[in-house]
C-alpha cells in the first residue's frame, strides 16, 4: 500500500489508541464526542477512496465469524464499534447514558440495528453510496443532540 493510503488507514484508530487518547487529554464528555466524530471522519475517508475501502473490506470479514470484537485489532480486523469506543468509555459500556444510546431507545450500538451497528449491515452490503449516506447520519447524530435514531427504519427521525 502507498504511502498517502497508508495514512488514510492510519488516521483511524485502534481501539486502544483512541481510549489512552481520551484518557491522557481529560476524559471529558466533549472529547469523547469529538473523537468519536474524528473516528466517523477517518472511516469515511476510507470509505471514499476505492483501495482504503478494499482493505477496510476485506478487513471487516477478516474472521467476523470467529470474532465477535475485532475493534482492538484494527488493521487486522474492523468492527464497527471502534467508532464510537470513546463514547463507551466515558460511559463505561452503560448504553443508557450515552449520548447515542439515548438517542436509540437506550439500545447498545452492539445492535445490529443501531447506528453504529447498522454500519456492519451496510459494510456487508458493499454499497459504497448507501454507507456514505449513513455515515452522514453518524456525524448528524454526533453533531446534533436532537436527532434520534429509528432503529426499525434504519433513519434519523427529526
Amino acid at each position: 500500500m502507498s504511502p498517502d493510503k497508508q495514512e488514510i488507514l492510519n488516521s483511524l484508530k485502534s481501539f486502544d489508541e483512541i481510549a489512552d487518547e481520551w484518557k491522557l487529554n481529560g476524559a471529558s464528555p466533549e472529547l469523547a464526542r469529538l473523537l468519536t466524530l474524528r473516528q466517523v471522519i477517518a472511516f469515511e475517508n476510507i470509505v471514499n477512496d476505492d483501495a482504503c475501502r478494499d482493505f477496510l473490506l476485506k478487513k471487516f470479514n477478516n474472521g467476523r465469524a470467529s470474532d465477535s470484537w475485532l475493534a482492538t485489532d484494527w488493521q487486522n480486523g474492523f468492527d464497527e464499534l471502534i467508532l464510537c469506543a470513546p463514547l463507551c468509555k466515558l460511559v463505561d459500556w452503560q448504553c443508557e447514558e450515552c449520548m447515542i444510546g439515548k438517542h436509540q431507545q437506550n439500545h447498545s450500538c452492539e445492535d445490529e440495528n443501531s447506528v453504529f451497528g447498522w454500519t456492519a449491515e451496510l459494510l456487508k452490503e458493499t454499497d459504497k453510496e448507501k454507507l456514505l449516506i449513513h455515515i452522514g447520519r453518524l456525524k448528524r447524530m454526533l453533531e446534533d443532540s436532537n436527532t434520534k435514531w429509528n432503529l426499525k427504519t434504519h433513519s434519523i427521525n427529526e
